[in-house]
C-alpha cells in the first residue's frame, strides 16, 4: 500500500491505496468519480482521459505508483458545473455530440487541454489532436465533434457567447432542428446512466435489467459487461435482475 496526496478536481485528498490500482480505478471505485469511463481498458479509446498537470492522460493504464505526490487531477466533474458549463460542454450540447454520452467526458477533457494550450485551432489541428488523444466515437460520425471544438474555441476567444450557441425556439414544433436533448447536460458532465455507474446511484439492495434490443443483429442499448470493461456489449448478460419476477427493463 502507498499514500498519496492528489488535488484532485481542486480538492486536496489523501489516499492509502495499491500502488498497482490504475488512476481510474481510484477516480471511479474509490473517489465515485465515474464521469472517467473505462471503456477498451488498455488506452485505445479515450474514455478514460483525465487532465493530471496539464496534460491529457489515459487513466485506465496510468498505474498509481507513477502518479506524482501533489498531483493536480481534473475529471469532467470538475468542469464546468450545472449552472455555469464550460463553453466546450455548451458547444457539445448544442451541435448533437452528447448522444449515448459514454466517450463525451473524455472528447470534452481532450479538447480543453487542446483550447487551453492553443485557442485558435484550425480543423485539421483539433482532428489530429482527437487522433493523437485516442478519443473514439461510434455515434457521431466526428463531424459535429470538430464542429463543436471550434464553436467553443469561438466563445473562449470572446468572438460570442455561450448562449448564441443554443437552440431557441421560435414555433411549436422543434422537428428538423438544433434542439438540444433532455439528456445531454448530464452526458456532459459526467455521462450519467452509463453501465457501472449507474449502479453507484441507485439504493443498495437494488438490482436492474438493461432493455435489450437489436437492430440488423447488433445490439444497441449499453449494459454492464464482465471484467475490466463497462463499455464492450457481451454476448451474454450476467446479472441478479434476470432472475427477479418482476425486474423493470431500463433503458442505459
Amino acid at each position: 500500500m502507498i499514500k498519496k496526496t492528489l488535488k484532485i478536481n481542486g480538492v486536496e485528498r489523501i489516499l492509502i491505496l495499491d500502488k498497482d490500482e490504475t488512476l481510474a480505478q481510484v477516480l471511479r471505485e474509490h473517489l465515485l468519480l465515474t464521469g472517467c469511463k473505462i471503456g477498451c481498458g488498455e488506452g485505445h479509446c479515450g474514455a478514460c482521459n483525465v487532465i493530471m498537470n496539464g496534460k491529457v492522460t489515459r487513466s485506465c493504464i496510468y498505474k498509481m505508483s507513477r502518479v506524482p505526490d501533489n498531483a493536480e487531477i481534473t475529471t469532467i466533474e470538475g468542469v464546468g458545473t450545472i449552472s455555469d458549463m464550460h463553453p466546450i460542454q455548451v458547444a457539445w450540447m448544442a451541435y448533437g455530440c452528447a448522444q449515448c454520452g459514454f466517450c463525451s467526458p473524455g472528447f470534452i477533457i481532450s479538447a480543453k487541454v487542446l483550447l487551453d494550450n492553443n485557442p485558435s485551432p484550425t480543423r485539421e489541428e483539433v482532428r489530429d489532436w482527437f487522433n493523437k488523444q485516442r478519443n473514439l466515437c461510434r455515434c457521431t460520425g466526428y463531424k459535429p465533434l470538430i464542429d463543436a471544438t471550434m464553436a467553443a474555441a469561438a466563445v473562449m476567444r470572446g468572438e460570442m457567447t455561450k448562449e448564441d450557441l443554443v437552440f431557441k425556439q421560435t414555433g411549436d414544433s422543434i422537428v428538423g432542428t438544433n434542439y438540444i436533448r433532455p439528456s445531454a447536460a448530464q452526458k456532459v458532465r459526467l455521462a450519467a446512466g452509463w453501465g457501472k455507474g449507474q449502479g453507484r446511484s441507485t439504493p443498495a439492495g437494488t438490482a436492474s435489467r438493461p432493455l435489450w434490443s437489436h437492430s440488423g443483429g447488433r445490439p444497441r442499448t449499453g449494459t454492464l459487461p464482465a471484467g475490466k470493461s463497462e463499455a464492450g456489449i457481451p454476448g451474454t448478460i450476467s446479472s441478479p435482475a434476470r432472475n427477479l419476477p418482476a425486474a423493470v427493463p431500463r433503458l442505459w
